[in-house]
């Protein structure tokens, strides 16, 4: 017995994964096959954007030149959104936009390509053979983010001048750049891609409830929306190179095979449950010190799912969600709740899958706001063309264009007189919705502009 309990006690300590392929590599390809056909890959245009424009070298530690002084400046969560445009608050803001108007000609150069690829590449301090994870200049992501915010700062400053074409410019421009960070394969660009789109239709939704546009302006709104597609490939794919990205978590804390164990070493390493990094750990040329491997001895190998059981785990939610985000797929069956205690409840997806529901959360309230702005922009164009806004959304829409995507269900369309917001109308979301909004004027879809803060007025702009 003594000898049967040293045997598996050695077997433990002696636990290592085995991984056997890259990640980088995979989500490569999950990208370049997600590209239109023919399409000119905007990754360069950045680059340029970045590099020469902003005279940034090192993205790690970015320090360029004057205009990139001023959009630094810029880069403050105040930005000119809310509250009354002409308000003496704005004035050094109104400022810096003109500083940063140059940046514009080249951030509509990304509205005429149609694909993007930024590579994703193995970590640095690993040779030949595969390297655990991939390598994201978070910074780059960051700075993209931010252009789609002086773009959107733009679109407003441009409808306050009643300056159509710009406003046009401007939607097309930061439409394209939330489509661009959809083709790639990370969550975290999918969140940052649904929250550049989130932001661009968000002011746009209020600049068509403060301004009576002219009809071909609705209309080549419309024609961007329907040009420059969001999300550039289809939504059920979103989750897909975090599935990838998951399993490559797996092969580096599971030993191999259907019936391989947890090894504990690993997960601590890449969990952070210590202060050693992964490098450290993880590199086949520097293997764990011997106090490391003792942690194998944990009894939560015993009931830790092994890692076939785990994969299938990973496949079956990703399956869902994505099952959840196709079209005219029947939501009422999915049941978040139980999918995030799923999660919470496995002894490792806790640690690697926690943002699954919020990264699909936000995806969905996209394509909702999507869809409500199409409608707007449809009434919009029927009251410029009669005059009078219509009773009901069918005289302005198909039944189809007056349809929620998630749902399937119609929009709640209510006119109103003497709003206290101005509104026309209110527009409303469907009551029931396959995930959590975590919205404070939900379901409102047509929210009017948000005050400026008091507490602000008491720091310098």
């Amino acid at each position: 017995m003594a000898g049967a309990l040293a045997w598996i006690a050695n077997m433990r300590v002696a636990a290592e994964p085995a991984p056997a392929w890259d990640a980088a590599d995979r989500l490569g390809e999950l990208v370049a096959s997600r590209q239109p056909h023919g399409a000119v890959d905007a990754w360069p245009i950045y680059q340029r954007i970045l590099h020469e424009a902003l005279g940034i070298d090192d993205l790690l530690n970015p320090d360029g030149n004057e205009l990139y002084a001023a959009f630094i400046s810029h880069r403050r969560d105040d930005d000119p959104l809310r509250g009354d445009w002409n308000d003496p608050y704005w004035v050094s803001h109104r400022a810096r936009l003109e500083e940063l108007r140059p940046l514009f000609p080249l951030l509509d150069e990304l509205a005429e390509a149609m694909g993007y690829s930024r590579p994703y590449l193995r970590p640095e301090e690993f040779g030949e053979g595969p390297a655990p994870g991939f390598t994201i200049l978070l910074p780059e992501v960051s700075l993209m983010r931010q252009l789609a915010r002086l773009n959107t700062v733009g679109m407003r400053a441009a409808a306050e001048a009643e300056d159509w074409g710009e406003v046009v410019r401007r939607f097309r421009t930061g439409r394209a750049i939330g489509r661009h960070l959809s083709f790639q394969a990370t969550m975290i660009e999918w969140l940052v891609s649904a929250a550049v789109i989130a932001l661009v239709h968000n002011e746009m939704i209020r600049i068509v409830m403060e301004h009576d546009i002219p009809a071909p302006v609705c209309e080549a709104l419309l024609r961007a929306m329907a040009e420059i597609e969001w999300p550039g490939p289809a939504p059920e794919e979103m989750h897909e190179g975090e599935r990838i990205a998951q399993h490559d978590l797996l092969q580096w804390v599971y030993e191999p095979g259907e019936d391989g164990r947890l090894v504990e070493w690993a997960l601590w390493s890449f969990s952070g449950f210590t202060g050693v990094g992964v490098g450290a750990n993880l590199d086949p040329a520097s293997p764990p010190p011997l106090h490391w491997r003792l942690t194998n001895l944990s009894p939560r190998f015993l009931y830790t799912p092994t890692h076939g059981r785990t994969l299938r785990e990973i496949d079956d939610l990703f399956d869902q969600y994505a099952l959840l985000a196709t079209p005219g797929a029947d939501f009422h069956e999915f049941d978040s709740a139980a999918a995030i205690a799923r999660i919470i409840r496995h002894p490792v997806l806790e640690y690697f899958m926690p943002a699954l529901d919020r990264a699909s959360n936000n995806l969905m309230i996209s394509l909702t706001f999507q869809a409500a702005l199409e409608a707007m922009l449809r009434l919009e164009l029927r009251h410029a063309a009669t005059g009078a806004w219509p009773a009901t959304l069918e005289e302005a829409m198909t039944p189809a264009q007056a349809t929620d995507p998630v749902t399937g269900d119609p929009f709640e369309y209510e006119r109103i007189e003497d709003d206290a917001d101005g509104r026309p109308y209110i527009l409303r979301g469907p009551a029931l919705y396959p995930l959590t909004v975590r919205l404070d004027h939900w379901p409102v879809l047509n929210n009017a502009r948000e005050p400026i803060p008091e507490a602000w007025r008491e720091i310098e702009p």
